[in-house]
């Protein structure tokens, strides 16, 4: 899929995700007043990439696919590519004053950094720069749009999360691709992205992601100290994963 459109991106946030919010679930975050501001501002974004006047500023040509993609997912080669890709971020900032936290450049220059740096993922026992450099990938050739957590819910304010007396922190529980079990606290934005990179704490990292049974797979498990092992997880599960759900705060657009 080259770059989405906004109406391709609603549409696509039209799938089973579970959100709840005031006790119950919402069904569709585009049209629930709650979460529909927010929703179509991004898609106001994205439509901007198919703005004739705007596209050579907010694409560059897959060098995968030949498709347009969005030029936030781009790989500096050279100073030019920062500054042009620079010129994109600040189209859409214009657009919303800077008043949308987490639009998707933040997430895609990441992902495009690790991307960038994918041997540093190589280590000892574990070889994960092929899957950093299919996960960069997987998200610039579909347009994702996605968001992070940071924080483990906490029981005990005064303990890391590898001293919590509850095992309600996230945790790996086998690593093949790696499985997870319990909670992170979610982004403020999550329930209207396609997929959320959660990171862990300690240095410690592995990111696991299936699409259509391609691998893209643990980028890396490097934990310091290692009782932080089993909650240094790091991995990118969509957001209609299989026993995932985003609890949320009261939001402002119930006010309006």
């Amino acid at each position: 899929m080259p770059i989405r459109t906004g109406a391709e991106y609603l549409e696509s946030l039209r799938d089973d995700r579970h959100v709840a919010i005031d006790g119950e679930r919402v069904m569709d975050v585009t049209s629930d007043p709650r979460f529909a501001g927010a929703a179509h501002t991004l898609a106001e974004l994205l439509d901007l990439q198919h703005d004739p006047d705007l596209t050579d500023t907010m694409t560059f040509t897959s060098p995968a696919t030949g498709d347009k993609v969005g030029i936030t997912h781009i790989i500096p080669q050279s100073q030019q590519d920062v500054l042009d890709r620079n010129k994109a971020i600040q189209v859409w900032m214009d657009c919303s004053c800077g008043m949308l936290g987490r639009s998707p450049d933040y997430k895609n220059m990441f992902i495009s950094s690790y991307a960038a740096g994918a041997d540093n993922f190589k280590r000892d026992g574990f070889d994960g720069s092929d899957n950093i450099r299919n996960y960069h990938n997987y998200v610039r050739e579909n347009d994702q749009v996605i968001t992070h957590v940071l924080v483990n819910p906490q029981v005990d304010r005064s303990r890391p999360a590898h001293l919590e007396t509850s095992d309600i922190v996230a945790h790996i529980t086998k690593e093949t691709d790696a499985e997870v079990s319990h909670q992170r606290r979610p982004d403020g934005g999550d329930a209207l992205r396609h997929g959320q990179r959660t990171l862990g704490h300690a240095g410690g990292v592995a990111l696991a992601h299936r699409h259509q049974d391609r691998h893209l797979g643990l980028f890396l498990r490097l934990c310091h100290p290692p009782q932080h092992a089993g909650s240094a997880v790091h991995l990118p599960p969509p957001s209609g994963a299989n026993g995932g759900g985003v609890p949320r705060r009261l939001s402002s657009g119930r006010q309006i």
